[in-house]
């Protein structure tokens, strides 16, 4: 394995590896590499493992790995790329089993440019990229993957029908820390079998958590077909259509992690111990925040406008607008065990 000197962290020269045929391990990452030559690797053919990680590299010429026929293990993380073409790995990258695509750029998953690892890649990495959705068949050809991690899509809303159709051979797959995952289709984990049959996907371990989802869908994998889940500091929602997971082993593998978001009353409770009767689509939250917030500027109005109503009585009244006595129309008012009594005294002077 080679490591680099401190004086070549910046560029390196085409010759840099010249006469290293036997290497088989070189880590490049965490320098300040911008651009590396086309020929740079020309000699390293037997090399087995090389990181380019976190290198401002921005492209990645198809050239520059050319020569790695016998390359298992590629991990290309943080370096800022894109986008990628059908084109940007070459054809004879044929072993690699190992490929680490995460904390890229890239809004979509390249499907295109991963068919060329479609019968050796084992292990997919793309944590970190700006996805907004899985659409159908991402990883389109990538028949023998096991596994698969797609961790800190911060921007990720859905997951579409077939999202994993083609990954046949998935043994384990690790969705976490999505915050803005609002929907993951029943047949995400599905794919096409003879006749168009949909075949859904049999995975040992399954982590879905530390995001936004609210519920799980019963059809969304052959659950006790699992050997471990993690499916803690989701944002479920405890009603009717979580009914069937008290109901399955899941409860159990899933252990005490599973909490309550929704609906208000049962919030903070773990699922495994929140009675199935409690467990209902009738009876909705009281009020959302929203509604809350706008009963209280209703009755802030209502409050003001009784507030100024009686000043402003109090006013006229005060004035004589309201309620006026005529001039000379009576002189005093006495008030008796049973009667009331009303002097007129009306002046005749003027009679």
């Amino acid at each position: 394995m080679l490591l680099l000197p401190d004086y070549v962290r910046s560029k390196l020269d085409r010759e840099a590896f010249r006469g290293l045929g036997n290497l088989t391990q070189l880590d490049l990452s965490y320098n300040r590499l911008h651009q590396l030559p086309d020929a740079l690797f020309a000699d390293l053919v037997n090399l087995e493992k090389l990181s380019l990680a976190f290198n401002a590299l921005v492209t990645l010429p198809a050239p520059l790995l050319t020569p790695l026929s016998e390359l298992q293990h590629l991990d290309l993380s943080g370096l800022g790329l894109t986008s990628l073409y059908p084109d940007s790995f070459p054809s004879n990258l044929t072993k690699v089993q190992w490929l680490s695509l995460s904390h890229n750029h890239l809004d979509i998953v390249p499907t295109a440019s991963l068919t060329h690892f479609a019968h050796s890649l084992q292990h997919l990495d793309l944590t970190g990229n700006p996805f907004t959705s899985l659409g159908s068949f991402s990883f389109m050809g990538l028949v023998n993957l096991k596994s698969l991690v797609l961790e800190q899509l911060l921007w990720l809303k859905t997951i579409d029908k077939y999202a994993f159709g083609d990954l046949i051979h998935l043994d384990n797959i690790r969705l976490r820390y999505m915050p803005r995952i609002l929907r993951v289709d029943p047949k995400a984990f599905y794919g096409l079998g003879d006749n168009n049959t949909e075949v859904p996907l049999i995975l040992e371990d399954f982590t879905f958590s530390f995001s936004t989802l609210a519920t799980l869908p019963s059809t969304l994998l052959p659950w006790d077909r699992l050997k471990y889940v993690s499916l803690e500091y989701n944002h479920w929602n405890c009603d009717c259509n979580m009914r069937w997971v008290k109901n399955s082993s899941l409860i159990d593998m899933a252990g005490n992690r599973m909490v309550c978001s929704h609906p208000l009353r049962l919030r903070g409770h773990k699922l495994k111990v929140v009675p199935e009767k409690e467990l209902t689509c009738q009876e909705p939250d009281t009020f959302t925040t929203g509604e809350t917030v706008g009963l209280l500027w209703v009755l802030i109005i209502i409050g003001l406008s009784a507030s100024l109503a009686t000043v402003s009585m109090l006013v006229y009244y005060k004035q004589g607008w309201v309620c006026r006595r005529p001039q000379g129309a009576y002189t005093s008012i006495e008030r008796g065990s049973s009667t009331i009594t009303i002097r007129e005294d009306f002046d005749t002077s003027t009679a």
